[in-house]
């Protein structure tokens, strides 16, 4: 089990991006360190805020019951 990756549990001691506890570890195609993944993610949150109003409502509305997560990123606050 590598416990460098994002999808670790340790609670668990179990990967979170696999039901296969064994598929765990340098090979996994799913390894990515933390900062990278936390480095990902803000990536797509500034993508999502520079959609245009309405494709970030329909995102908000479909998949975040109206919230807009993305917008309360550490970047944006960077910015301000």
């Amino acid at each position: 089990m590598d416990t460098t990756c994002f999808a670790y549990n340790p609670k668990k001691n179990s990967c979170r991006a696999l039901s296969d506890k064994s598929g765990c570890g340098p090979a996994c195609p799913f390894y990515k360190s933390k900062a990278k993944h936390e480095a990902d993610k803000e990536a797509a949150n500034q993508r999502l805020a520079g959609l245009p109003e309405e494709d970030q409502h329909y995102i908000a509305e479909t998949y975040h019951r109206g919230n807009r997560p993305w917008l309360q990123s550490a970047w944006k606050g960077a910015e301000a």
